[in-house]
């Protein structure tokens, strides 16, 4: 698969998400991929969680879509590598909180790896504070 084609398949996953449609984000991760989110809201190096499988991943993207009344992904940019069958993308959440309505807007670094046609590891940046002002989750 050519870098446009990486490029392309990490466009429509975030597409996905704004639209609150999991199809598309289903369509480009592989059986076995691995998300990792990074962020912690202990404040412990360790990642917040490690999901493996397709199904562990849309899970948890579902409970996402259900945690988050609105969305929206803004400012993408997505940024092809050279030699490598890795992608990276920056982007702007805008979400509403479902409960509460409060806004959570987070800036985002991920890092996609792929295998053929598909993702098949990725990495979450966000910043846990923002998370936790909009969900009212604990921190430390």
């Amino acid at each position: 698969m050519t870098s446009p084609a990486r490029v392309e398949s990490v466009t429509s996953f975030f597409a996905g998400l704004g639209d609150r449609d999991l199809a598309p984000v289903a369509a480009v991760l592989a059986d076995d991929v691995v998300h990792v989110l990074t962020h912690s809201l202990s404040g412990a190096p360790e990642p917040q969680a490690v999901l493996t499988g397709k199904d562990e991943v849309l899970g948890f993207l579902r409970t996402v879509l259900d945690l988050f009344s609105r969305t929206r992904v803004e400012d993408l940019e997505v940024f092809e590598t050279v030699g490598r069958d890795v992608v990276f993308a920056s982007a702007r959440g805008d979400f509403t909180h479902a409960a509460s309505g409060a806004p959570y807007r987070n800036d985002y670094l991920y890092r996609f790896d792929f295998t053929g046609d598909r993702i098949t590891w990725f990495a979450e940046h966000g910043n846990p504070v923002a998370f936790a002002k909009a969900t009212g989750a604990p921190l430390g």
